[in-house]
């Protein structure tokens, strides 16, 4: 197998990046240090997997150019570049396509108020049950966003005071 120490290398500054972010949530530490735990999060696949190949084909651009036109001295740092771009693409990627599907949700509707924020901070807030990722109110009813089912479900009216509507 040719080349295993620099491959070596890539799959640790990979773990180390993903590791470290995990300090700022803790769900993300959780498939790193047992990888089966992953399968906690197939469930969200149907709504990660257009950010996910958004993410990749980024990365894959930025790795492209970065092998063909970067110093050799910088090709060091690609795999942690890499890394870097994959989030920085996933995060914004997620969220746009996370207000797509919730501006299709409401075509029809006439809410009272919603209220919604980024998809950073609904992952950031994803182990904490009374957090929602998005709500609204329609004629008395509560609605909350399910990243899962990709679409509103029924809540308690309760619920809505965990938010602040906006009209």
């Amino acid at each position: 197998m040719p080349n295993t120490p620099r491959k070596n290398r890539i799959f640790l500054e990979t773990y180390i990046f993903w590791a470290l972010l995990s300090l700022f949530n803790f769900d993300f530490l959780c498939p790193l240090a047992l990888p089966f735990l992953i399968l906690m999060y197939v469930q969200f696949l149907p709504f990660l997997f257009p950010p996910i190949i958004f993410s990749l084909i980024c990365t894959g651009l930025i790795t492209i150019l970065g092998r063909r036109y970067l110093p050799l001295k910088i090709h060091r740092v690609l795999p942690l570049l890499a890394n870097f771009v994959f989030l920085m693409a996933l995060i914004p990627g997620a969220n746009t396509y996370k207000n797509i599907l919730i501006n299709q949700q409401l075509t029809g509707h006439t809410p009272d108020c919603v209220d919604y924020g980024s998809f950073w901070r609904s992952s950031f807030y994803s182990d904490r049950n009374f957090f929602g990722n998005a709500i609204y109110e329609e004629k008395g009813k509560v609605y909350l966003w399910s990243y899962r089912e990709r679409k509103f479900f029924e809540a308690q009216p309760d619920l809505a005071r965990n938010f602040t509507c906006r009209k």
